[in-house]
């Protein structure tokens, strides 16, 4: 019965982490708490929210791995692609503009090897 009883642990255990991850990348469900035209679009939909949960990896592993004078430079560039987002909303498919803008992004700052 004890065996039984740290299988049962195990497989809940394991059931846990496994939904936690697939709401990591799936759309908020406080979207209207959002303040941005980007966030907001970003919020609820799950291709965006798994690309902008990799580019924040990215951004993440980066900005920690460097001085605090580079740091700051990345934190700078990664600010002003962020505000950049917003130019999405003007054109005539402001999803599909933020899918290309998150892939073009995506591109320049994952290093071979560190796709999540």
């Amino acid at each position: 019965m004890e065996d039984g009883v740290k299988v049962l642990a195990a497989l809940a255990a394991a059931a846990i982490v496994l939904v936690a991850s697939a709401r990591a990348e799936e759309p908020n469900t406080n979207c209207h708490k959002k303040k941005k035209w980007s966030d907001m679009m970003v919020c609820g939909n799950r291709d965006l929210t798994a690309m902008d949960a990799k580019v924040d990896r990215a951004y993440k592993k980066t900005h920690d791995s460097l001085p605090p004078d580079e740091a700051a430079q990345v934190r700078d560039v990664h600010n002003a692609w962020m505000r950049g987002r917003e130019k999405c909303q003007k054109g005539p498919d402001p999803v599909k503009c933020l899918q290309d803008y998150y892939q073009r992004h995506i591109k320049e700052i994952v290093q071979p090897g560190d796709e999540q």
